[in-house]
């Protein structure tokens, strides 16, 4: 297996059909990379304005990640 110099701690999605206007939410790992954050236990959450909720890990399938 390849190890990466980057590792995966957080992705933004864009709901809408512009830039311009939409909602985005953010999916985020915590981490110890994340050490201002007070929840260092791994996990998953989607942040959606001031909801936040624990997720299942959404981007590892068992493959081997990639970035392109």
């Amino acid at each position: 297996m390849e190890v990466s110099d980057y590792e995966l701690v957080s992705v933004i999605h864009h709901h809408g059909d512009h830039a311009t206007c939409g909602h985005y939410t953010c999916h985020v790992e915590s981490s110890p990379h994340t050490a201002h954050i007070s929840l260092l236990d791994g996990k998953w959450y989607n942040v959606n304005d001031q909801q936040v909720d624990e997720i299942a890990c959404p981007y590892v399938d068992g493959a081997s990640p990639s970035v392109p």
